[in-house]
């Protein structure tokens, strides 16, 4: 049986986004995800890029009702891989938000 461990509901979608490794001295370069879904909590994305859960990540993106660009830190909470495919889906929660930003993701969602 499946146990839903969320707080929070998600709502599909299909947006760009970019993100990069917040702690990376090496790289500031940015990889490229869509998200798949979104909530108050956090995001499931799915990319090429292969990252650890214990990253800290810095992500950016748009919803439609928000002229401003979203800037957040996010963890990941699960990493799953797409048989054959190598591309990558990574469940991550936000960890920085400015409150301008939580307001149009709850009005998004």
């Amino acid at each position: 049986m499946f146990v839903e461990r969320r707080s929070t509901k998600r709502l599909s979608c299909d947006l760009p986004s970019s993100f990069r490794d917040f702690d990376s001295v090496t790289s500031w370069s940015s990889s490229f995800a869509s998200i798949k879904d979104i909530s108050r909590g956090g995001l499931r994305l799915r990319t090429h890029s292969f990252v650890l859960l214990s990253d800290r990540l810095g992500i950016s993106f748009k919803l439609p009702n928000c002229e401003k660009t979203i800037e957040a830190r996010v963890s990941p909470a699960w990493i799953s891989e797409i048989p054959n495919t190598q591309i990558y889906e990574v469940g991550v929660q936000f960890t920085e938000l400015s409150d301008e930003a939580k307001l149009a993701i709850e009005n998004f969602c």
